[in-house]
């Protein structure tokens, strides 16, 4: 759940400063440059940002109205490298 508000929380700050699509087009080139997507369970980490991520970057709403919504994706296998509250 904290990876899944981390995501939606950085593209809602970064629309604030460069507006929606930069925040999104920035946030996708994180996901697609720094992991390097390989393997079914990296996709699933990849489809679940991507969706955050944009999620934060154009649903209008901030992160902790998204979560408490539902409207974040959150695996069903927790992930300690990336639920770690950082």
């Amino acid at each position: 759940p904290q990876d899944a508000y981390r995501h939606a929380r950085w593209n809602e700050l970064m629309k604030k400063e460069i507006g929606p699509l930069k925040a999104f087009i920035v946030s996708m080139s994180h996901e697609i440059f720094e992991n390097q997507v390989t393997g079914e369970q990296i996709w699933n980490d990849f489809r679940m940002d991507t969706h955050n991520n944009f999620q934060g970057a154009f649903s209008g709403k901030d992160a902790m109205t998204l979560y408490g919504e539902g409207k974040l994706k959150v695996l069903e296998t927790p992930h300690s490298k990336y639920d770690s509250g950082y």
